[in-house]
């Protein structure tokens, strides 16, 4: 009576295959991680580039790039409500024309519209165009310093946004002054191209629209590198600014965080001082953050782009445009410099 032959796998052979499947998921994973990223952050350039092409057609229209924020001159205005700011202004460019006109951007105020309950609803409405899809941020911005005040002074969340114009070397210009305060340097060298009710043109930017940057990232929340908690850098919002009322100047560059970014701290700030994550440059990409230039084409820069900034991180010196990242922003300072 013959045997007949047994089909299998030992225990050991199994364990020894189950292992090298484990060695290869180990592998892949990292590559699939990194695979991943990448198309995030092509999505987050197309973003960008997008809305830098929006400025250039706006600029076709009306011969100027949008301001970065509108403070109109109403009687009954103050500089507790919101403003509209450059977000809103080129709606009609990003295939939002429905909606910047239900809003009547620049007929009524941003504060009137709040009021509504119909308009307010609109301006929830997540726009995708607006958000780096890396980023963690929620749809609607919960940050304080970045909710939208009607003219009674109540806030709402609006849709949030990551990406901010280039305002300053310091602290937020306004007024045409850094920080809005007297004795403040607000010296055109030191200007990025979104200011308060400034619609710079492309003659404005003598330093070259390919050496000068028009927009940039910012991430949601950081991990703080010497506590290792967590601060919240706030992203930004589509629509307007919180308010642009001088008499504090840290709630003021938090306020207009919303809408444009300066180099008052380094590229992925990692340290835990509120105002100076609110209106830096940031993103969740690795080793640094996208930007658009005012050429129209977008860039990542690193985080260990030469910056004239100490151990806090800050800006040492925001009176003087001495290091690259500065030069990048400043739109006619007149120096030279290599584009990292």
């Amino acid at each position: 009576m013959s045997k007949r032959s047994r089909m299998g796998f030992t225990l050991v052979e199994l364990l020894v295959v189950i292992a090298i499947i484990g060695i290869l998921v180990g592998l892949l994973l990292p590559a699939v991680q990194a695979a991943r990223e990448a198309a995030r952050r092509m999505q987050c350039s197309n973003n960008l580039k997008n809305v830098a092409l929006a400025c250039h057609n706006y600029h076709d229209t009306y011969k100027t790039f949008p301001t970065g924020w509108v403070n109109q001159t109403l009687p009954t205005m103050t500089t507790a409500e919101a403003k509209w700011s450059w977000g809103a202004l080129i709606l009609p460019f990003i295939e939002q024309a429905p909606l910047h006109d239900q809003l009547n951007i620049g007929g009524n105020r941003i504060g009137v519209d709040l009021l509504n309950t119909t308009t307010r609803a609109m301006m929830q409405i997540p726009i995708s165009t607006f958000k780096c899809p890396s980023d963690i941020a929620p749809d609607l911005n919960t940050e304080t310093y970045r909710k939208l005040r009607d003219t009674a002074g109540t806030e709402y969340e609006v849709a949030g946004s990551n990406y901010i114009g280039t305002n300053s070397v310091g602290n937020a210009i306004i007024n045409g002054v850094m920080g809005g305060v007297s004795g403040g340097t607000g010296a055109s060298g030191h200007q990025g191209l979104f200011l308060e009710n400034t619609g710079v043109r492309f003659r404005d930017i003598t330093d070259g629209t390919s050496n000068t940057l028009m927009f940039g990232e910012r991430r949601w929340q950081h991990k703080v590198s010497t506590t290792g908690g967590v601060l919240y850098d706030g992203a930004a919002n589509v629509f307007g600014v919180r308010h642009t009322d001088t008499s504090s100047l840290t709630a003021l560059n938090q306020s207009l965080g919303s809408a444009i970014g300066t180099s008052r701290g380094r590229i992925n700030y990692s340290l835990g001082v509120q105002d100076v994550a609110n209106v830096s440059f940031s993103s969740f990409h690795p080793g640094g953050a996208q930007f658009a230039l005012a050429d129209g084409s977008v860039k990542f820069v690193t985080d260990t782009v030469d910056f004239s900034g100490n151990a806090a991180q800050e800006n040492t010196d925001p009176a003087l445009v001495n290091s690259v990242y500065e030069k990048m922003i400043a739109r006619d300072d007149g120096q030279p410099f290599q584009m990292p």
